[in-house]
């Protein structure tokens, strides 16, 4: 079994020190796993097109430039049209984990056999920018598990792939996690205890703030989940292109 590792990253000239370091520590935490037969695939939205000077080398480095706010969804739909592999982790870029990470995903999935699955039961969110205490994160509590997704590729088309519709922070894992739950009946949590060393409160200043539709435009899925689904479907040859979906 080989992994695909898909890692989006959007460089922001606010607090990008503090975005950079949790990058580099997640591909180290990446460098150490046990389970060796996967690839990297750090996708980057930049809006200079500039490529983020990083310490060691990644499989793919996809430079995407946009010279708009932070689309999370066509990022991670670019980086899902190149890989290699047919089994795919989605992480965010500011997690950390131990060496075992990947051999106990592979463990899980071979036992549950589930084409779609939460890879955390709980996270540490650390101290950062308005973080003045750790807290715990129960994946029992968060139905969309925005620090990570494990899946097999033909069923994240199957159900439309990540949602082009949502600009900034906020929404699109809790839509990706609704319809797989639509169309699998079940999404199962692996246990796992993540750290997520910088949480992002992304000022509205920066290229990815805080989205305030996202309410709005969840509902909107939520509204009817087959016929959102067959629109994703019905458009897939335009998603992860050249710009995000609509604009």
């Amino acid at each position: 079994m080989n992994i695909s590792v898909i890692i989006t990253y959007s460089k922001s000239s606010v607090d990008h020190e503090n975005r950079w370091n949790g990058l580099v520590t997640t591909l180290e935490c990446c460098k150490k796993q046990t389970f060796k037969d996967f690839e990297i695939i750090l996708a980057e939205h930049t809006r200079d097109g500039a490529k983020t000077y990083l310490p060691f080398r990644v499989d793919q480095h996809l430079v995407i430039p946009y010279d708009g706010i932070f689309n999370k969804s066509w990022v991670s739909n670019v980086a899902a049209r190149v890989t290699k592999h047919d089994f795919i982790l989605s992480l965010d870029a500011d997690t950390q984990f131990g060496e075992d990470y990947f051999q106990k995903i592979v463990e899980f999935y071979e036992k549950e056999k589930c084409p779609f699955f939460n890879p955390w039961s709980k996270i540490e969110m650390l101290t950062g920018r308005d973080e003045p205490t750790p807290r715990w994160v129960d994946a029992k509590d968060m139905k969309a598990a925005a620090h990570g997704w494990a899946f097999d590729l033909d069923f994240y088309w199957k159900i439309g792939g990540m949602n082009e519709k949502y600009f900034g922070y906020g929404g699109e894992d809790q839509d990706l996690w609704e319809r797989a739950l639509h169309t699998y009946k079940s999404v199962p949590i692996m246990e796992y205890q993540l750290k997520h060393i910088y949480h992002h409160f992304h000022p509205r200043e920066s290229n990815f703030p805080l989205n305030e539709d996202r309410a709005r435009l969840l509902d909107e899925t939520k509204e009817n989940l087959d016929k959102e689904i067959a629109r994703l479907v019905s458009i897939q040859d335009k998603l992860g292109r050249d710009k995000p979906y609509g604009v």
